[in-house]
């Protein structure tokens, strides 16, 4: 349900505020920038890949088309969820029903994936691919120079008050983060969704494909790509409240669209706020290679800890749909043994012998124990005689940078090692699992094509994430980086970076619009719905951005 939720959300906001933003007499009218110049649809839309090209053909100028893209969002975004929820409710008449070779048959994980991600229909097809066809035009923000994309620029992807900045009086066109993690999992959506029914029975789905967790697998390393690089910048760009630990005493009170709790949380005891910016940088930086760890148990723990992170940034702050896309992109840190333990919790012998799985959880326990001990060594965390802890960052900026010169190409090449070898486990099931021999050949070849998929999606993934430090341009091949720059305009793949300074240190800075309808005034100020302003009012829990 979370990820036709997120487009829902940003469809509706489109709806609500595109024409002011977009419209004809808008901020940026979209209008600018569709000069059709005798051009042709097909070179239109390869130059700028959105269905506004389409609104003179169907008789609507840009502005009434751009409302039309947004409802027929809405629509398909709502179709799917509906029918993400009528399937749930036939598997809980399975279950009352006793039906358990239908539920067993069924992927477990799928199951769970096509509710959260909404991918298991004609509708969900459509509903990830809009946001990719749309290239998000209706949905950014503000930005600042080179517009590229009608709709496009609108805020530098740090969601941070007092950003809005002007240079030659162009507009900035970059795509708030959030925004293009939506189109990237959008597109990764197409290759994940399991669309195979069998025809005499459409409420009973084939068993998984070999080729399942070679797609799925990019799910993972898109998660993994956005929490490492996002912790990455935080100490590269050498921002003090960072390497200081003091981001969290401003970042409540700053951030774009605080909740009631931020105010809580913004009071909080110094050196706790410190230990939980100590944390966010572990749960970034350091927890995520163990995304590919082979133990399943130490990605189920590593699902959890993000999963916690993500509640509590919604707690504290409002962000869209952005972090529940994230909590989406997490369920990949799970496998079918962990939904199949559940109803035979008490049957060992159901996966694992009762010895491995207490091998298994001694594995998990060491390694995050080692986890816990580095932290605490590499924070200098200590208890002090007023029992509170104190921490600093035992390492330096140089330090840093040689680790990260020495991590980046590791953590690329364990990504190829992982990727590789979900391949060869799919090529040997896609000829060992099917009895016939047409159905060994297409099986085969399908396996083929996801897995040239997966890896030519991971090849040019890598030309943005080795931009988190030069040597990682040694890892790029001059291929995988022409291609990169021929489908950039796509946003398949991305690099990430949140919250790479923190503002507002020295006081929250606000953009105040006033208007009147003479020159010589009065002057009123025109207040945004939700931004905070009067001291007197609890900040809201919405679903908007600013």
């Amino acid at each position: 349900e979370i990820h036709p939720e997120s487009i829902l959300s940003t469809c509706c906001s489109c709806c609500d505020c595109s024409a002011g933003l977009y419209g004809e007499n808008g901020v940026l009218p979209a209008r600018t920038q569709l000069e059709n110049k005798g051009r042709s649809l097909a070179s239109n839309l390869q130059t700028k890949p959105t269905l506004l090209w389409l609104a003179p053909y169907i008789g609507l100028d840009t502005e009434y088309m751009m409302d039309v893209l947004a409802l027929m969002g809405m629509f398909l975004a709502f179709t799917g969820q509906v029918h993400k929820t009528l399937l749930f409710k036939y598997w809980e008449l399975c279950e009352q029903v006793h039906l358990t070779e239908v539920l067993h048959r069924s992927n477990s994980l799928w199951s769970l994936v096509t509710i959260l991600l909404s991918i298991s229909s004609w509708t969900d097809l459509h509903v990830v691919s809009v946001p990719l066809l749309l290239n998000l035009d209706l949905t950014t923000k503000w930005c600042t120079p080179g517009p590229e994309q009608p709709g496009r620029g609108w805020v530098e992807p740090q969601w941070k008050p007092g950003q809005v900045q002007v240079r030659d009086r162009r507009l900035v066109n970059k795509l708030v983060t959030r925004d293009i993690l939506l189109l990237e999992a959008g597109a990764l959506c197409i290759l994940v969704a399991p669309l195979r029914y069998q025809v005499q029975s459409r409420r009973r789905p084939l068993p998984p494909s070999p080729s399942d967790p070679v797609s799925f697998w990019l799910v993972r390393w898109l998660l993994f790509r956005l929490m490492f690089a996002s912790g990455v910048v935080k100490l590269t760009s050498g921002c003090p409240t960072w390497w200081g630990l003091t981001a969290l005493s401003v970042h409540f009170e700053s951030q774009c669209l605080p909740t009631p709790l931020a105010w809580y949380a913004h009071h909080l005891p110094e050196w706790f706020l410190k230990l939980c910016t100590a944390h966010a940088s572990i749960m970034e930086v350091g927890l995520p290679i163990l995304f590919f760890f082979p133990n399943r148990f130490v990605r189920y723990t590593g699902f959890f800890l993000q999963l916690f992170l993500q509640v509590c940034i919604i707690l504290t702050g409002n962000y869209n749909f952005f972090n529940l896309l994230t909590m989406c992109l997490c369920i990949s840190l799970l496998d079918d043994e962990y939904f199949r333990a559940i109803p035979h919790k008490k049957n060992s012998s159901a996966g694992t012998s009762r010895r491995m799985y207490y091998a298994s959880q001694l594995i998990n326990f060491l390694v995050h124990f080692l986890v816990l001990y580095a932290s605490v060594v590499l924070f200098n965390i200590r208890l002090t005689p007023n029992n509170t802890l104190d921490l600093n960052i035992a390492f330096t900026k140089q330090e840093f940078d040689w680790a990260l010169s020495k991590a980046l190409p590791a953590v690329i090449y364990v990504g190829l090692s992982s990727l590789t070898i979900h391949i060869l486990k799919a090529v040997m099931l896609s000829v060992l699992e099917p009895q016939t021999t047409s159905a060994k050949i297409t099986t085969l070849l399908s396996t083929i094509f996801y897995s040239a998929a997966a890896m030519f999606i991971f090849g040019i993934s890598i030309v943005p994430f080795s931009t988190l430090h030069p040597v990682g341009n040694t890892t790029v091949i001059p291929a995988m980086r022409e291609w990169h720059s021929r489908l950039d305009h796509l946003h398949l793949t991305n690099s990430y970076g949140l919250f790479r300074r923190m503002t507002g240190v020295g006081g929250r800075p606000e953009v105040i619009i006033v208007g009147s309808n003479n020159m010589e005034g009065p002057w009123k100020e025109y207040n945004f719905l939700y931004k905070p302003g009067n001291v007197n009012n609890t900040p809201p829990f919405v679903g908007k951005d600013p």
